[in-house]
């Protein structure tokens, strides 16, 4: 009997042999499973953020040509503004009027008129 009750302890630590190398592959299929998809939202998480440093490098250089455009324009209109105040200066404009045949109005030149001096108000119904 000793060697039937060691076949049939041998049979149960076989078959507990059995379930614990079943559970191990269940834990391993497991983890390989969690593994798998931690990596996967990794890689995609990385991917999104490759997206975003393309998106936004690109938006700096717009911002960056536009910004250049921008003070382009500002020194334009500084430039435009400097020969306005230089054409429009007193001395520029004696000048042209001299060019023209024009001078400083002479007293032989000035009439005078007389206005009388009533001043009345008359209201019309």
């Amino acid at each position: 009997m000793s060697r039937l009750s060691s076949a049939r302890q041998l049979k149960r630590e076989q078959v507990e042999f059995r379930v614990i190398t079943n559970e191990k592959t269940i834990k391993t299929n497991s983890n390989f499973k969690f593994l798998f998809v931690l990596s996967a939202v990794s890689v995609v998480l990385i991917l999104v953020s490759l997206f975003l440093r393309v998106q936004l490098t690109e938006l700096t250089e717009q911002i960056n040509q536009e910004t250049k455009k921008l003070e382009n324009s500002e020194r334009e209109e500084l430039r435009t503004r400097s020969q306005l105040v230089d054409k429009m200066s007193t001395h520029n404009i004696e000048e042209q009027a001299i060019k023209l045949g024009m001078g400083k109005v002479q007293d032989y030149q000035v009439e005078y008129i007389s206005i009388p001096r009533k001043d009345n108000v008359e209201v019309n119904n």
